[in-house]
């Protein structure tokens, strides 16, 4: 029987410890390293766990190594997901924008011709106060001359 790696809830049972390393540890991945225990054929572990066959340990490492990448694949992803979304969401303010832009554009022509329109008036009414002014005064001298003759 070949030798196998326990996971145990205190840790990972993998190789034997020397003189040098009296608490071995197995590099799970880069940055992770587990403190290590090696058990004999016939060993009683010294605490309750987990038995994993090389097999289950080497895709339990396996998985340990790639999940960075899979980390990373899932938030570039997710990036490709928003920036689609976003961009939709943003031609779908465009497009519900784009004939309030255009009755705007209306609504500020209409206004325009409409000052137009009230500063003619206003000047023809000045026009017609003035001649008003001007008769009722000629008037009044007219009035005033016949009586004084």
């Amino acid at each position: 029987m070949a030798p196998a790696f326990v996971l145990t809830l205190g840790g990972l049972l993998a190789a034997p410890a020397t003189a040098e390393n009296p608490t071995p540890t197995l590099q799970v991945t880069p940055e992770l390293r587990i403190a290590a225990e090696f058990l004999e054929v016939g060993q009683r572990a010294p605490r309750p766990g987990y038995f994993l066959d090389r097999q289950n340990m080497r895709l339990l490492l396996s998985e340990a190594a790639t999940a960075g990448e899979a980390c990373d694949a899932r938030v570039r992803d997710q990036q490709a997901t928003c920036a689609e979304q976003l961009a939709t969401a943003a031609a779908n303010c465009a497009e519900q924008l784009a004939p309030l832009t255009a009755r705007i554009s209306q609504l500020e022509a209409a206004s325009a011709d409409l000052v137009e329109v009230v500063q003619a008036s206003e000047a023809e009414l000045r026009r017609w106060q003035l001649w008003t002014y001007v008769g009722g005064g000629a008037a009044a001298a007219t009035i005033a001359f016949l009586a004084v003759r």
